[in-house]
């Protein structure tokens, strides 16, 4: 008698040399079993899925089957698989759930697979939503994390729907270890959030484009030049320049692209609200492992094109230039280089708002100051209102420098005529407030009177250091200098010439002409009746050329260059 094994090994070796499939009458045949046993056997190797079968007309071709059982493959695979009925209760598992676990096999086979993870792995109800998509015939991938006994791990698990022999639907899930793959991807993702952060704190713009030129990321600070990252990702780093200089853009990155080699280029760009600045770039070309190129780093550094900027040294008699000004409708721009400890750097701002100047005191050596001032009609939340009636709020930032660099600046602002007498001000109630970001209060600064003119009355403002500031009404809080008040600045003319008519022509004070006349009694008075009509002769005669004389000076006084003219 043959032994048990011998008929199924026979059969699968037969089907190995027809891997075109035999039916059960060419089996018994050249195996020399009858039809009946042959047929028994083959149910065997369907059950353990060794063998397949088809229908070609009405005779079933058995072959051997191209499909690993997945009992073998359970077996021997390092993927853990788990396998559970239409309920989510465990049918077969391979001996790596368990021991990955902590549990024994026992403690998961026609248990409920959630309760069994309850515990242990940390987004559970994740990985309960694909099990139930399996059940509907849907495969999904979850990652899994999971904490057992103080030690994190991670997985990435496939769930998939399945079939039983009886008909009944089921779920696999198959799951691998990535725990050391995600540990690296953390930490590349917080080195790289470091390296954001890092860069999105430089002063300059950052600038990354791919091989052709693109850009693909500009650093938030591209905002305060009114540049929209977001909008402006997608075009080319040329289109930032003016037209006459877009070509000399493009020919200095296909340099860089070529040679590999860092370098630097000065152009022209013209921003949002019809501002222009000039744009110093230093480019520089990435490459991949493989050494292919990957695109163009670029860092930014803007200096405006503006109006001159005066700069005056307290301490030497040396000076430096700068830039001021600016073209949009409400923000002026300043900027500056060189400055020594000690030095101011001016800037003016026409139509810029109520400010019209600003002068900026440095307490350090400043290579490169860049001032913005800009007006508001509102302030950004977080910072509440000064409880005075505002004519205007100002925003001024410094760039380039640290504010613990800065000692103090002087305002220049005017303050319409119309507005304050529309709402019943006059002169004298104008003072400006510095917000103390410190303290959140607002403080008065000392604000003076300067001059008017036909449509406005014009201050001067000093302060510590820079934030946001309000033009504001506050009642006699000006300080209005004697002679300039209520707009009267010839006043001090006036005086001037009340105090010397009270001078006689020869530069004697008259009382004391009057008094040395009074003591002159000596004498007797035929010499004095003589000498007097004389001496009133003189007298007439040095009046009268006096007056001549006089008359001559006032016609061009020494005040006529520095007042009138």
């Amino acid at each position: 008698m043959p032994a048990p094994d011998e008929p199924v090994t026979l059969i699968r070796e037969l089907l190995l040399k027809n891997p075109h499939g035999l039916n059960i009458r060419e089996i018994a045949k050249q195996t020399g079993y009858n039809r009946m046993s042959v047929a028994k056997y083959l149910d065997i190797l369907l059950a353990q899925g060794i063998v397949g079968k088809r229908m070609i007309g009405n005779a079933k071709v058995y072959y051997l089957s191209r499909q690993i059982p997945v009992t073998t493959y359970m077996e021997y695979t390092s993927k853990h698989y788990c396998i559970t009925d239409s309920s989510l209760r465990v049918v077969q598992l391979n001996e790596w759930v368990p021991d990955t676990a902590g549990m024994e096999e026992e403690d998961f086979i026609n248990r409920y697979l959630p309760d069994t993870l309850e515990g242990v792995v940390v987004n559970l109800g994740e990985c309960m939503a694909a099990m139930e998509k399996a059940l509907e015939g849907e495969v999904t991938t979850v990652i899994v994390e999971e904490d057992f006994m103080g030690v994190h791990k991670f997985f990435e698990i496939l769930h998939m729907p399945v079939r039983f022999p009886d008909g009944s639907n089921g779920m696999m899930a198959v799951s691998q270890e990535i725990t050391d793959r995600k540990k690296v991807e953390i930490a590349l993702r917080m080195e790289g959030k470091r390296f954001r952060d890092l860069l999105e704190g430089l002063p300059g713009i950052v600038f990354s484009t791919d091989p052709a030129g693109v850009l693909t990321y500009l650093s938030p600070r591209a905002a305060d030049y009114g540049i929209v990252p977001g909008e402006f990702e997608g075009r080319t780093f040329g289109d930032l320049a003016v037209p006459g200089d877009r070509e000399a853009v493009a020919s200095a990155l296909l340099s860089v692209n070529e040679s590999g080699v860092a370098g630097g280029i000065r152009f022209r760009a013209a921003l949002p609200g019809g501002r222009f600045v000039t744009m110093e770039a230093d480019c520089m070309a990435r490459y991949t492992e493989a050494g292919i190129l990957d695109g163009i780093s670029i860092t930014v550094d803007c200096v405006p094109v503006l109006v001159p900027v005066v700069v005056n040294n307290p301490s030497s008699s040396g000076s430096s230039s700068g830039s001021g000004g600016g073209s949009n409708t409400d923000t002026g721009v300043g900027a500056s280089e060189n400055l020594k400890a000690g030095q101011s750097a001016s800037f003016t701002f026409e139509g810029k708002g109520a400010v019209d100047g600003l002068s900026v005191t440095v307490g350090e050596d400043t290579p490169k100051i860049m001032v913005t001032v800009k007006s508001l009609s509102s302030l950004p939340s977080g910072v509440d209102e000064p409880g005075s009636v505002v004519y205007e709020y100002e925003e001024v930032t410094e760039y380039f420098v640290d504010s613990s660099g800065i000692t103090g600046g002087q305002f220049e602002f005017r303050v319409s005529k119309s507005w304050l007498a529309s709402n019943c001000y006059e002169l004298g109630d104008i003072v400006m407030l510095h917000y103390n970001e410190e303290t959140g209060v607002w403080e008065e600064l000392e604000t003076a009177f300067v001059k008017e003119d036909g449509g406005y009355y014009y201050y001067s403002a000093a302060t510590p250091s820079f934030s946001w500031f309000a033009i504001a009404v506050e009642e006699g809080a000006t300080i209005v200098q004697e002679g300039t008040a209520q707009g009267t600045p010839g006043a001090s003319i006036a005086a001037g010439k009340t105090a010397e008519s009270t001078t006689t022509a020869a530069g004697i004070p008259s009382e004391t002409a009057v008094a040395a006349d009074s003591n002159d009694s000596g004498g007797n008075s035929s010499w004095t009746s003589l000498a007097i009509p004389v001496l009133l002769i003189v007298l007439v005669i040095v009046v009268i050329a006096g007056i001549v004389a006089r008359k001559r000076k006032e016609k061009y006084p020494d005040w006529w260059d520095k007042e009138l003219k």
